[in-house]
């Protein structure tokens, strides 16, 4: 099918230049982007006078647009131009089977499937079916891509059933312009069946993994959890790779833990001028060792430096390669602040005006014979970029760099018309498009660097600089940035003490959370989705050796067919299904984890009472929610943890671990549940999952708890990050030991608890049931292993804690922080002199002068 631009076309020339109508000859209301300059209502009244008779199809989005077109031979041809909406058809499995109860999931990897007409497009087949009859040819006029080509055989289909004898064509074009345009008609190709049959492979184990895995969960989550009973779980296999990426990086985020590290650093200003010298160690991780070179490098006197080495070179700062739609989503994403399927979607808009060309293409490299100086010329006027692509007519016009990559299918991105009438999110991208096609069509940058080395004692610095001479490419390409550096004259052999020679202590930085241009670039390095697909839903899953989308580029080179591609495709993810069904409890238990809590109703209404007061509540037909109340007679516990059965009382929501009382009848949940946070999920914050951010006794019950039951493992808590929490002396309480998060402090969640309050028969305290309320609790059992790891910081002696020690001991907290804190001084004097130079600044540097070294 043609598109609609071929009016621009039209042998009566109705292209740009008037600024009226020409039909009503009014200016208001113009339709330019096309060429046609006509108003909107001659458009729609007046189509013949433009060349063209419009009918209606019995779709009310599609139009079929009659006009004549003159061939170069002076044949006229009688065109009927129309279109569809997508896919005429879908890939389905038989109607007895598409019920959810008609098979078991795991069969629906073996059943036939078919092509049906979808229902909503019954009008497109009709009109197609109708035009099909009277015709001699028909032209297929999709996106030259892989599901163009499949939706174009779609149409071949449909109207040869209605023809046998119609002849088949396809038109291949990269742009709407009228010379591409006029080109295609001219010279039409045949459908590439290899393309059409990817399409399909990939359609049908869209179709098979799809439903299997849908019907699995869904089946299986209705029966675990009653309020999804009425809901979809569907599966996406095409986004868990892309959310690995994500959740990888978030993981090295969360679990990053600072390094402090020490480096040397040297400036020497010469004429007024500054040079900066880095070390070739870049930095260490000891502190010590940083020390004792610096140390070394101070004993020689003054400390004098020596240029060892002055290398002077021509370079060159490369202009970037030809436009990608790959390259266009990532550079677009960090330069122009817009998501790549805002990009892909402006840039689409802008294909289809005819302001540049195909923007789906995988190609970064030019056709030798393609007419790029054409191209530049259009740019020429532009108040922008023009002067510069005049420079380019010229004389200074090269050649664009040539990438590795080519489809075979569509040139680079490149603008195909000039424009200044575009704003917003279009004018951006425009603009982008056209500056980065001038800057490949340009010189690179070229400059002068000079590389000095310099010495001390067995150490060497380096310094850098450059001076640009010729900007080219870079005048008219404000996203690339070359900025010079300018250095002292400095001669072999020369010899200075620096203006500054310092010791800088410093810490490695957490890393950022994926951005979208670094998640596209992950992407596409791992072959995730085809580069049209990467903005909007990715068509693939990597697992070993398998990748599908590479598997349908082998279908379309010849190298595999669909049934290969099929069959593999099938038996891969048979086998992850049987694995994931085989082991689904292991699948319950994790969900349980996370939405069990979540599902959980709020507590009821009232006031926390305070301690003691439940077992009054309780007496009047309930108690109200509260940590360390009891029970109350004949009443329901009262929320909370801790609390203890009254007599005849029933356990209440949350009041399990409650300990003396008669016995009362109905057992209460887990007081955890209602007020603790949710079971940490590892490498995760404490905020992502939703937990207030306020640590309270909660955590502590959750390990009371823990500890009671007598299945302890560790022999410390974990803290909200789920990480065993680490024991730390405190300087301020005497050496007394608390448990706290073992991250770094700039990074911890803030879980607090004394080591000696552990022990809950040590001391009643808040992390104890509370006075007054119900029984007297039995003291907590600990299981031996638990005891025993523990050790006293009094005595130093394992089994007990230091509030059950009967030793006199003043711990050992404080003189493990000293003993730390004066290792250095065993050093000697040296280390006793260096304290004193690196004393003086908060970053550990060390400021040296001409005139005086400090003592």
């Amino acid at each position: 099918m043609a598109h609609s631009n071929i009016w621009n076309s039209h042998p009566r020339g109705y292209g740009k230049g008037s600024r009226e109508c020409r039909v009503c000859t009014h200016p208001a209301g113009l339709i330019r982007k096309y060429g046609l300059n006509i108003c909107r209502q001659c458009f729609r009244e007046n189509s013949a006078a433009i060349g063209f008779t419009k009918r209606e199809t019995g779709d009310q989005y599609t139009r079929n647009l009659e006009f004549t077109y003159r061939f170069p031979n002076n044949t006229m041809a009688q065109i009927v131009m129309t279109s569809v909406r997508g896919h005429l058809c879908t890939t389905d499995f038989p109607d007895q089977y598409r019920k959810w109860g008609s098979c078991a999931p795991v069969q629906l990897f073996e059943l036939n499937v078919e092509k049906k007409p979808s229902a909503d497009l019954v009008a497109l087949e009709r009109n197609l079916a109708h035009e099909a009859r009277n015709a001699n040819q028909v032209m297929i006029w999709t996106d030259c891509d892989r599901e163009g080509e499949n939706i174009g055989a779609e149409v071949a289909q449909v109207c040869r059933r209605s023809n046998q004898r119609i002849v088949v064509t396809r038109a291949r074009f990269s742009s709407v312009t009228p010379a591409e345009i006029h080109r295609a008609m001219q010279n039409p190709v045949q459908l590439d069946q290899r393309q059409v049959d990817a399409v399909d492979a990939r359609m049908e184990l869209d179709l098979r993994v799809g439903a299997s895995f849908t019907r699995f969960q869904t089946l299986s989550f209705q029966d675990w959890f009653p309020d999804l009973k009425d809901g979809v779980v569907s599966y996406g296999p095409c986004q868990f790779p892309t959310l690995g990426f994500v959740v990888d990086q978030y993981r090295r985020v969360e679990n990053f833990i600072p390094e402090s590290f020490w480096k040397l650093e040297v400036k020497h200003n010469k004429d007024g001028i500054d040079a900066n010298f880095v070390w070739q160690r870049g930095h260490l991780f000891d502190q010590l060792a940083c020390l004792v070179i610096y140390e070394a490098c101070m004993e020689i006197p003054g400390p004098t430096f020596r240029i060892n080495k002055v290398k002077s070179k021509p370079t060159s700062k490369y202009k970037p390669l030809p436009l990608t739609t790959v390259e266009l989503q990532k550079s677009g994403s960090r330069l122009l602040s817009m998501s790549s399927d805002r990009i892909m979607t402006v840039a689409e808009g802008l294909y289809t005006q005819g302001w540049i060309s195909y923007p789906r293409t995988e190609t970064d490299q030019f056709d030798q014979n393609y007419d790029l100086m054409g191209l530049v010329q259009k740019q020429t006027h532009n108040g922008l970029w023009g002067r510069f692509a005049q420079r380019l007519v010229e004389g200074g016009f090269r050649n664009p760099r040539r990438g590795k990559e080519n489809d075979q299918a569509h040139p680079p991105i490149h603008p195909v018309m000039h424009t200044e009438n575009l704003a917003g999110d279009e004018k951006k991208v425009y603009e982008y498009i056209t500056r980065r096609f001038l800057a490949c069509c340009a010189e690179d940058a070229k400059g002068d660097q000079t590389d000095i080395e310099a010495v001390i004692h067995t150490e060497t610095f380096n310094a850098t600089g450059l001076i640009i001479k010729e900007r080219n490419y870079l005048d008219v390409y404000p996203y690339d940035k070359w900025s010079g550096t300018v250095l002292p004259n400095f001669e072999e052999g020369e010899e200075f003490i620096p203006t500054e020679f310092m010791m800088k202590h410093g810490a490695t930085t957490r890393p950022t959370t994926i951005t979208e241009s670094q998640l596209i670039a992950l992407m596409h390095k791992n072959g995730i989705g085809t580069d049209a697909t990467i903005a909007d839903h990715i068509k693939t899953i990597i697992n070993r050796e398998y990748v599908l989308e590479r598997n349908l580029a082998l279908i379309c080179l010849g190298t595999k067919t669909k049934q290969q591609v099929v069959e593999d495709g099938i038996e891969m993810y048979r086998n992850v299904f049987e694995i994931v069904n085989r082991d689904k409890r292991t699948l319950h238990q994790a969900l349980t984890r996370y939405l069990r809590d979540a599902q959980r109703p709020p507590p009821g209404p009232g006031q926390e009472p305070r301690n003691g007061g439940a077992r009054n509540a309780g007496g009047a037909g309930g108690g109200g929610g509260g940590r360390g109340g009891g029970g109350g007679r004949g009443g329901g516990g009262g929320g909370g943890g801790g609390g203890g059965g009254g007599d005849g009382g029933g356990g209440g929501d949350g009041g399990g671990g409650g300990g003396g009382g008669r016995a009362g009848s109905g057992g209460g949940s887990n007081g955890f549940q209602s007020y603790a946070p949710n079971p940490a999920i590892p490498n995760i914050s404490q905020q992502q999952q939703g937990f207030p951010s306020r640590q309270g006794g909660a955590v502590m019950d959750a390990f009371r708890e823990n500890l009671g039951s007598g299945n302890a493992v560790d022999s410390k808590p974990r803290c909200a990050c789920g990480l065993v929490a680490k024991e730390v002396a405190s300087s301020k309480n005497n050496g007394r030991l608390f448990f706290a998060c073992s991250k770094h402090q700039s990074i911890a969640c803030k879980f607090f608890a004394w080591a000696d309050e552990v022990n809950p028969a040590a001391k009643t305290g808040p992390w104890t049931a509370g006075a007054g309320g119900g029984q007297p609790q039995a003291p907590q059992q600990y299981s031996a292993a638990f005891m025993s790891d523990k050790q006293c910081f009094k005595c130093q002696q394992m089994g007990h804690f230091s509030s059950n020690c009967t030793s006199t001991g003043t711990g050992y907290g404080n003189n493990s922080y000293n003993k730390s804190s004066t290792s250095a001084k065993s050093k000697g004097s040296s280390s006793k002199s260096a304290t004193k130079r690196t004393s003086k600044s908060s970053i550990t540097a060390v400021r040296v002068s001409k005139k005086s070294r400090p003592i």
